[in-house]
């Protein structure tokens, strides 16, 4: 079941990344860094559910009128390789293009761009590439894709 995270799971949802994003600081340090993200505050946690446990999560971000950002999309240290962000992120992107509002989805990715051609996304040509080490991808759910637009700017990391 993917659903809305409570405010009595973001350690457990701060965790799933921990070995990922702690950048070599102590658990406490990185909880700390997390509770305090003004990135994070400004976000939507969304977790798949299965059997009563968090095996997934991300966040998303409503980035302009039309246009949502997910990100930092983590799954259990040992539930990894199951096949469960693939299952939350294919259900996300189902929910968003059911709304008529939404036409665009992006993402930065910190992995193999690859994993997520699976789902559409593509990388955004280099003049788009706004930060090192991450890849900005897109996906159109409407029309046009907006990064084909002559004014387009890209969102910033998000």
């Amino acid at each position: 079941m993917i659903r809305s995270a409570q405010k009595t799971e973001m350690i457990e949802i701060y965790m799933m990344g921990f070995d990922v994003w702690s950048e070599s600081i102590t658990e406490d340090e990185y909880l700390q860094s997390c509770r305090e993200s003004k990135k994070y505050s400004q976000g939507s946690w969304k977790v798949l559910e299965k059997d009563g446990a968090l095996v997934s999560s991300l966040i998303t971000y409503k980035l302009k009128s039309d246009w949502i950002g997910i990100g930092s999309i983590a799954t259990p240290t040992k539930l990894r390789c199951r096949g469960f962000a693939a299952e939350l992120i294919t259900g996300i992107i189902d929910n968003l293009k059911s709304l008529s509002t939404v036409s665009t989805i992006f993402l930065f990715s910190d992995i193999n761009p690859s994993y997520y051609h699976r789902f559409g996304f593509c990388a955004l040509e280099d003049k788009h590439q706004t930060k090192k080490n991450t890849v900005l991808m897109g996906l159109s759910l409407k029309g046009t894709p907006a990064w084909l637009a002559q004014d387009f700017f890209p969102p910033t990391y998000f």
